[in-house]
């Protein structure tokens, strides 16, 4: 017996209350950007909520009928859901002590090329399709850093250059020591950012409006997160594009 999610409801539904702004100066109502921010995550939070709750109902009500490659697929999909939501709400718990400062760093010696090393090679597992270069000069010398939210930058920035570029391109990451910090830069030969767009990827919720080849677009916290983290630790973060042509971002981190 086939069974599909078309079967059973799978809406989730959000009170609507909580995105309207009811008076201005309010201390207990949300400002424009906050309201416009629990829109967008509600949004984002239903599909992986009715994929859960969907593939559940389907292992609850028929599992006596389901086979063990039907009962594997659907917990599959309910893992890759849960994986998604775990996302969401770290992203919106990281902007939420970025903007509070409440954002606390446990810095260690780490060899950046080792962290990048292995960035990389994870990246290049979740996208096969794509070919991920890692250049680094000799003799990078460890530095003073969060090493989880360093990885956390480098896996966010990966990610981006693999959901806006064609399977089968380059992503290339790279290391540059200069005199008082370390240059690192990822590029990519994707669709580029128009130059209108150039000054706001860095604001929080700002998403390009272009269909992106390779996963889902998020809520577009993920770069602001990534500015917060890398300006944390002393350094900078900017990017450069072309349209049509690709765009490498690049970031600092001060020795």
């Amino acid at each position: 017996m086939e069974h599909t999610l078309g079967q059973i409801n799978t809406n989730i539904y959000f009170p609507q209350g909580i995105l309207e702004k009811k008076g201005a100066g309010s201390p207990d109502i949300p400002d424009d950007s906050s309201s416009m921010l629990i829109s967008t995550v509600c949004h984002e939070l239903r599909t992986p909520l009715a994929i859960i709750r969907g593939y559940t109902s389907l292992l609850l009500d028929y599992d006596d009928s389901l086979g063990n490659t039907e009962k594997h697929e659907y917990v599959e999909s309910i893992d890759k859901a849960t994986n998604r939501l775990v996302e969401l709400v770290d992203d919106i718990l990281d902007m939420s002590r970025l903007e509070s400062g409440m954002l606390h760093l446990e810095k260690t010696s780490t060899a950046l090329t080792e962290l990048t090393r292995e960035a990389v090679s994870e990246a290049q597992l979740r996208a096969s399709d794509y070919r991920i270069i890692f250049i680094a000069e000799q003799d990078i010398p460890r530095i003073h850093i969060d090493a989880r939210r360093i990885r956390q930058v480098l896996d966010n920035i990966l990610d981006n250059a693999i959901k806006y570029s064609e399977e089968g391109t380059d992503i290339t990451a790279r290391l540059t020591p200069r005199e008082n910090d370390l240059l690192v830069s990822i590029s990519d030969n994707g669709i580029g950012i128009p130059p209108c767009d150039l000054e706001k990827v860095f604001q929080r919720m700002f998403r390009l409006e272009r269909q992106v080849t390779t996963g889902s677009k998020g809520i577009g916290l993920g770069l602001t997160i990534c500015r917060g983290l890398v300006e944390a630790h002393g350094g900078s973060i900017w990017l450069d594009s072309e349209e049509g042509m690709g765009s490498t971002v690049y970031f600092t981190l001060p020795f």
